[in-house]
């Protein structure tokens, strides 16, 4: 596993005009043709996948990159995946935020949660 370590290292080396680049988590894999296991109907493919957010889980010690955002994460693995469902009901109040609360100036691009460990592309 690459630590992060690698990763800023490997970042750092890059040409300034790649900070464009948009960054993607891409798998490659091979379709079997029909006629056997050399088959020159086999064909190799590359899916790619846009990282659009990041979590930092403190407990194993891992930088996850997802392709999915922290609502649609949230939505398939419930708020115990960042380790939020722990606070006691009379902790927030509705009134406690509103939506005005943060504006989009408020947050680097890059940013991350301290609350939940969470970064998006967007910064929100």
């Amino acid at each position: 596993m690459m630590t992060l370590e690698e990763l800023l290292n490997f970042l750092n080396g890059l040409p300034e005009e790649f900070k464009s680049y948009g960054i993607v988590n891409g798998e490659v894999g091979v379709v079997k043709g029909t006629t056997g296991e050399d088959s020159k109907e086999d064909m190799v493919y590359r899916c790619d996948k846009p990282i659009i957010s990041l979590y930092v889980d403190e407990q194993s010690k891992e930088i996850c990159f997802f392709h999915q955002t922290q609502e649609e994460v949230t939505e398939i693995a419930g708020e115990a995946f960042f380790g939020t469902d722990d606070i006691d009901e009379g902790d927030i109040d509705e009134g406690d935020i509103d939506e005005g609360d943060i504006d989009e100036g408020d947050i680097d691009e890059g940013d991350i949660d301290g609350e939940d460990g969470m970064a998006t592309e967007d910064g929100k």
